[in-house]
């Protein structure tokens, strides 16, 4: 989660969600924990 306000200006958030996501729809941290999550069901 990305907000603008105290020292964050609107380009900047802007900047870090982009260079988070790479090409995803969720920024890299909740993907890789969505596909760990996801393997683990799997295999139970």
């Amino acid at each position: 989660y990305v907000s603008i306000g105290h020292g964050l200006s609107l380009k900047t958030a802007i900047r870090i969600a982009l260079e988070t996501t790479r090409g995803f729809r969720l920024p890299e941290p909740l993907r890789a924990a969505h596909e760990l999550a996801t393997r683990a069901m799997k295999s139970h």
